[in-house]
């Protein structure tokens, strides 16, 4: 036809093609690999896929926890991608930095968290039957914030930002590296853990001068109380429960679909957080194989984050060196 010929013209004659009004809607799913870069600042890992359609243009879009937004929650309904999100910023974590540069302590109200116990970077991972090693972390936190203030003090260092800047340029192991307190469903942790909510607004509230951050997730904002809540900049809103507990307006807050990790940030856009895989596969097929496989194969090595430790629950008599007891002339009972 005429207008066969007509197009057929046109397209031989190599004209530009016309400016699009918009660029591709937002992807329901997408891999940790496709978003990955090489970044130049000492915190910041990217997360997810940035969308602004007025602007007609999308972004790798991340978080800088050496910046404003060193403390992070996650918050919406459930089946939203909530602990999905934070396996998401450990795993970034874990494909980006060393283990000296990043190490992490979790605590774990559901179960989704699990598989990062033996990546390099975790120190330990606690279950909500853990109350012990979950206090043990929080303490061991809040000490290493004192160690650092009296070690800050003593070398003539006056901010952490000049530590991670040594460390950069020296790449050497200095023992004070970044770390990240993470807890998956603030609203269950504070009532399995009555001590919790004081002792985290407590770290929050000093943490980032000594490179210490706090990483929830929860159900509503108003799980988290506002002691805490003001302590805590960086925010990321997936769909809520209800329109009126979020972040942002009503009415952007009702632009968001039920994608799963299709969130809003404080300054109104919408992000899809990527799935922590690097298989290349946007899919949720097999996530938790694929994240498996994440910490197990490709997370970086190093040396790993000092373990916690507990007491044994037996310690068998055999244990002891009688040699060394007798000499002393003392007679031992336990374990300290």
């Amino acid at each position: 036809t005429q207008l066969d010929v007509i197009l057929e013209r046109v397209v031989a004659a190599g004209a530009p093609r016309a400016h699009p009004v918009w660029v591709t809607p937002l992807p329901r799913a997408l891999p940790l690999d496709s978003v990955l870069g090489h970044e130049q600042r000492p915190l910041l890992v990217s997360l997810g896929l940035a969308d602004l359609p007025l602007e007609q243009r999308q972004f790798r879009w991340g978080i800088d926890f050496a910046g404003q937004d060193g403390h992070v929650a996650v918050v919406g309904a459930p089946r939203t991608g909530r602990s999905t999100a934070l396996r998401t910023i450990v795993s970034s974590f874990l494909l980006s930095h060393d283990p000296e540069d990043a190490q992490f302590y979790i605590i774990d109200m559901g179960g989704a968290l699990q598989p990062l116990a033996s990546a390099p970077h975790v120190a330990a991972v606690a279950g909500k039957n853990e109350a012990d090693l979950a206090r043990r972390m929080l303490r061991f936190l809040a000490r290493m914030i004192d160690e650092r203030d009296a070690r800050l003090r003593r070398l003539g260092i006056g901010s952490i930002a000049e530590v991670r800047a040594r460390r950069a340029s020296s790449h050497t192991d200095d023992g004070l590296a970044d770390l990240f307190l993470v807890v998956d469903n603030w609203g269950a942790a504070t009532k399995a853990f009555d001590w919790i909510d004081d002792e985290v607004t407590a770290l929050a509230g000093v943490g980032l001068s000594y490179g210490v951050h706090v990483v929830l997730s929860a159900d509503r904002w108003g799980d988290i109380r506002p002691g805490l809540r003001d302590r805590i900049p960086g925010r990321v809103q997936l769909r809520p429960i209800e329109a009126g507990d979020s972040i942002v307006d009503a009415r952007t807050t009702r632009a968001l679909t039920n994608t799963p990790g299709r969130a809003l940030v404080p300054a109104g856009f919408q992000i899809q957080l990527a799935l922590p895989r690097v298989d290349g596969v946007a899919d949720t097929v097999d996530a938790d194989g694929a994240f498996r496989d994440l910490v197990g194969r490709c997370a970086r090595a190093g040396r790993p984050a000092p373990r916690m430790k507990l007491l044994p629950d037996v310690v068998p008599v055999d244990g002891f060196d009688w040699a060394r007891w007798r000499s002393s002339g003392t007679v031992p009972i336990g374990i300290d």
